[in-house]
């Protein structure tokens, strides 16, 4: 681990290290050559005060690796696991709801990576089914699922975006604010927070969502593939 580091330092700082390596030669060669004959008048001083500048170079590069150098490493190796951590949970609150939606008790076929039109056209999307997840002692929907997710989701990518700025790429933060923003996170968002009176089933291939005994607006395949894409985008940057 301690050799790792050190490599690191040593990337991140190539003009440093190797003025510090040149440093530590000289500071070698001045004890090989302590009792050689000078090649010039007052050569020895000149290269005294060569190894005097040369040894406290070393010495600050030394302090500068110990005092600044390994905090901010080990602070931002922290924040890159976090980071990671929650894309990864991300991902799971992006994708569970639609294996939920998409696939019966015993089946686990579909989900956000391999989800088609003539796949989705041909399945039942009652979003008042019940999924076995409870809450305050009351089983819950797959929409208050999906619900759920999404506002996790969304507390999720405004806390990193605001946390992990700085070490996350133009990538990573345009491709979370996409997803925030998506029609699916929107519309279920609105949904969630103006609820009606009762709930109905979905009936089959209506493409609807239906939520609170109203029709909402329409869960069309064209949200879902947005959705997907950048489900699969987010996926491949954590690979």
């Amino acid at each position: 681990m301690k050799e790792k580091t050190v490599l690191i330092f040593i990337k991140r700082n190539m003009l440093l290290s190797i003025i510090g390596f040149l440093a530590v030669a000289i500071c070698f060669l001045y004890f090989i050559t302590w009792d050689c004959e000078e090649l010039f008048h007052n050569a020895g001083v000149i290269f005294s005060m060569i190894y005097t500048i040369s040894i406290s170079y070393v010495v600050s590069l030394i302090f500068y690796f110990i005092q600044v150098f390994l905090p901010n490493y080990k602070k931002q190796s922290a924040q890159i696991y976090f980071l990671k951590n929650s894309i990864e949970e991300i991902l799971v609150l992006m994708n569970e709801p639609f294996k939920k939606l998409f696939n019966g008790a015993e089946s686990n076929t579909y989900d956000l990576t391999n989800i088609t039109e003539e796949v989705f056209k041909g399945i039942e999307l009652n979003l008042d089914k019940p999924i076995g997840i409870y809450r305050n002692h009351k089983e819950i929907t797959i929409y208050e699922y999906m619900g759920e997710c999404v506002i996790k989701t969304d507390d999720i990518i405004k806390n990193i975006t605001v946390q992990f700025i700085d070490i996350m790429t133009a990538e990573e933060l345009s491709l979370l604010q996409r997803i925030y923003r998506s029609a699916y996170h929107f519309d279920t968002r609105d949904n969630i927070s103006n609820p009606p009176g009762n709930t109905v089933p979905l009936k089959k291939n209506t493409n609807h969502s239906a939520y609170a005994g109203i029709i909402l607006s329409p869960f069309k395949y064209e949200m879902v593939a947005e959705y997907a894409n950048m489900y699969k985008e987010l996926l491949k940057l954590t690979s």
